[in-house]
């Protein structure tokens, strides 16, 4: 009896033993991903023409209910395009609002109360990208031409860049 009891007890140290040498964790790194490209956002960031678009895009939320705002989206891998509104655009636009009379001067610090500031910016940002999805390819060149800038008018400069 005796014999028994110790020859399951080294039978199950055995078993334990081998079953801990036996379990070793080799990942397969072969197939891992790096995205080494740059974003819609890095890109806008590093060109100075861009700035004021740059500066929307850190204060316009992804949605009411979402802290995110449309920067941290631009920053992640992802399927978009952007028409970015260049800071003589921007400024052209502020100055048809001051125009209208909508703000009291051509510039941010015109609007009258921080609703309509926020909407001004919400209207620019969401505007001007637009969500391919999931989709791997989510425009044909043959069928949406891609500009690099396109001059309006002698003064307003539209970028559209398409990030896939």
């Amino acid at each position: 009896m005796k014999l028994g009891k110790t020859l399951r007890i080294l039978s199950a140290g055995v078993l334990v033993a081998a079953a801990m040498i036996s379990c070793t964790e080799q990942v397969d790194t072969s197939a891992r991903y790096v995205f080494e490209d740059e974003t819609v956002y890095s890109y806008l960031s590093k060109h100075p023409v861009y700035s004021e678009y740059v500066d929307l895009l850190g204060k316009v939320k992804v949605s009411p209910i979402s802290s995110s705002t449309l920067a941290q989206l631009l920053s992640a891998r992802g399927h978009y395009t952007v028409f970015a509104p260049t800071n003589d655009a921007v400024q052209v636009y502020l100055d048809s609002l001051y125009a209208k009379q909508i703000i009291d001067a051509p510039s941010w610090d015109g609007f009258r109360d921080s609703v309509s500031l926020d909407s001004i910016r919400e209207v620019i940002v969401y505007n001007s990208i637009i969500d391919g999805g999931d989709d791997y390819d989510p425009y044909e060149t043959g069928s949406f031409p891609v500009l690099r800038s396109l001059r309006i008018s002698g003064r307003i400069r539209l970028a559209c860049l398409v990030f896939v």
